[in-house]
């Protein structure tokens, strides 16, 4: 039966009556009072706040490891990559060669501590050295222009309050490792050549390789002691001694490349300044054999299976080093014969597998 026009209007008005009340209803449920409203703005403006100093901490760590990496970047290969090498070689000599009960740490852990150390000490050695060169002159402007005082990326005094940072920091981190005193050895030795050196220039090509043949003992020392306190013991302290006398010995043929920023730092004097270029060479040279021969010596004296043959490895290596000193003079040939001289250091640092 089709409903009339007062039934069609009757149920119209009904209709829109609950719609009425149900879009009320979802309205009164959807409004937030103005409190929270208060609150939700609060908590967007904190998580802002907050990420905004995340992010600003994050960039500034960033910056410092980028300024770092420019601080050391010319001495990595002299000092974190034998240091590693030392490290992984104690730590296959523990757990492989000697058949060692001694439960050792992973190598990731120990090659993680060998390389933070040893990035602290030469951070903290080249610290030292590019201020103090830029008080006095400013060596590196002529030789290292990339370095971040000559490129205006830190300024003398942000390198000094870095130099206590770096310096307290790095003891701290050796005394946590067991090696406190040795980091601080090394640290009173950077503070000396660079700073009380300063005052005795005349004496620099005599400071500077005994200052090396200490940083090379503590290098080696403490990269041995991270994985294996036990191998620091009588034999392996002949080797390492005798390290370092070569490395003290070899330490000269970096003073060649660097002639014309010495002369302008504050009036250093290295074996080419003193001496004159060929007579510097000669003495280099003779110096590069006496490097070998102690090594030699040290290697007779340990009289293990494979010494003699790294004698003669080293020997070739030196002879080299000789001929290049000799025949190829130049800065950048220079640099090349010093940097060969310093991958002979890792090889030495690798025949302790089986020197000792």
């Amino acid at each position: 039966m089709k409903p009339t026009e007062e039934e069609e209007e009757e149920e119209e008005t009904n209709t829109m009556s609950l719609l009425a009340v149900s879009h009320g209803s979802f309205a009164e449920n959807n409004t937030c009072s103005p409190s929270e409203d208060m609150s939700e703005v609060a908590d967007e403006e904190e998580q802002s706040i907050l990420y905004s100093m995340v992010t600003k901490i994050l960039k500034l760590i960033a910056r410092e490891i980028y300024l770092s990496y420019k601080f050391v970047s010319y001495d990595l290969t002299a000092t974190v990559l034998p240091g590693a090498l030392i490290s992984i070689v104690s730590h296959i000599k523990l757990n492989y060669m000697l058949g060692s009960n001694i439960k050792s740490a992973p190598l990731w852990r120990n090659l993680l501590c060998s390389i933070t150390w040893t990035w602290l000490f030469i951070y903290a050695f080249t610290l030292a050295n590019q201020t103090q060169s830029a008080q006095n002159g400013g060596e590196d402007s002529t030789n290292k222009p990339s370095r971040p005082i000559p490129l205006k990326l830190v300024t003398i005094n942000g390198g000094l309050w870095r130099l206590g940072l770096v310096c307290t920091n790095f003891v701290l981190y050796g005394m946590y490792l067991g090696s406190g005193l040795l980091s601080a050895t090394w640290v009173a030795c950077a503070l000396i050549l660079n700073f009380v050196d300063a005052s005795l220039n005349s004496l620099h090509w005599l400071i500077k390789p005994i200052v090396m043949m200490v940083g090379t003992v503590v290098i080696n020392m403490v990269n041995i002691s991270i994985v294996a306190p036990s191998f620091i013991n009588y034999p392996t302290l002949i080797f390492m001694a005798a390290t370092a006398i070569a490395v003290g010995l070899g330490s000269s043929t970096h003073d060649h490349r660097d002639v014309e920023g010495d002369r302008v730092s504050g009036g250093r004097v290295t074996l080419p300044i003193m001496l004159g270029n060929m007579p510097a060479r000669v003495v280099t040279n003779f110096l590069l054999l006496c490097c070998w021969a102690t090594l030699h010596a040290s290697l007779l004296y340990l009289n293990r299976p494979f010494n003699a043959a790294t004698s003669f490895v080293i020997l070739v290596w030196c002879l080299l080093l000789c001929f290049r000193t000799w025949t190829l003079q130049s800065p950048s040939e220079d640099h090349k014969t010093y940097s060969l001289f310093v991958y002979l250091y890792s090889f030495v640092n690798i025949a302790y597998y089986w020197a000792v």
